[in-house]
């Protein structure tokens, strides 16, 4: 009977281990971006790579209209390889159309590893032209492929992300005085307890930009305090 029981229970923990490997997968991720008219801000694209390593990669970037990557001074795009990850790596990135579709190649002179399993790969700066339109449109992230030691190529799946163009107002400053601080985090909470300020701007209360005035709100406004 014991015997019986030993056997039940690893097949159930075979089983198990199955189950959590299956579910494990190598991908790539960008969060959504919340932008300005006019502002330039820094976005991650990041390599989760649990199962296996990887030596190259190549993709494309399709950005909605009015957002592109930023040139330096020099020409080049700002786009680089995070120092954590990257193994001697180089980065090439274009533009060939000037259309806002980016084309990335990254690889290794000695067929190096990425360093570390997880984490931000490429850093990239972006900016939303003056005259953008508000609203929220997609990214596009596609033709995804990664290179192991072996030169055996990988497909990742294609992704895509928000962009929140937004109107140009200072996010946090929820009584409209220019600033952002604690009186802010008060507003809301009060809020919250439907005891409303006598000025209220609601649509810069809301830091998550999901149409409602909550909890999440308040972290917001404290972590744009923190921040500074």
């Amino acid at each position: 009977m014991m015997e019986k029981m030993n056997k039940v229970r690893l097949f159930l923990l075979m089983a198990l281990l199955t189950l959590v490997g299956n579910a494990t997968a190598d991908e790539v991720t960008i969060s959504d971006v919340n932008i300005t008219a006019g502002e330039t801000k820094s976005i991650s694209i990041e390599l989760n790579n649990p199962t296996k390593d990887y030596i190259a990669f190549e993709f494309w970037l399709r950005l909605p209209d009015g957002i592109r990557v930023k040139y330096d001074e020099t020409g080049d795009l700002m786009a680089v390889i995070n120092d954590n990850r990257a193994n001697g790596h180089v980065l090439e990135v274009s533009e060939p159309n000037n259309d806002g579709v980016y084309h990335f190649l990254g690889y290794s002179g000695k067929n190096k590893t990425f360093k570390e399993k997880n984490g931000e790969l490429i850093n990239l700066t972006i900016h939303c032209t003056e005259n953008a339109k508000s609203g929220i449109f997609t990214a596009s992230v596609y033709d995804l492929i990664f290179s192991d030691p072996n030169k055996v190529e990988v497909d990742f799946t294609d992704l895509s992300f928000k962009v929140n163009v937004m109107e140009d107002y200072l996010l946090g400053d929820v009584n409209g005085d220019g600033k952002v601080n604690i009186i802010d985090v008060v507003a809301v909470t009060e809020y919250i307890l439907n005891r409303p300020p006598l000025v209220f701007i609601k649509k810069q209360a809301d830091i998550n930009q999901d149409n409602s005035i909550n909890i999440s709100d308040v972290i917001g406004i404290v972590n744009i305090i923190l921040s500074k």
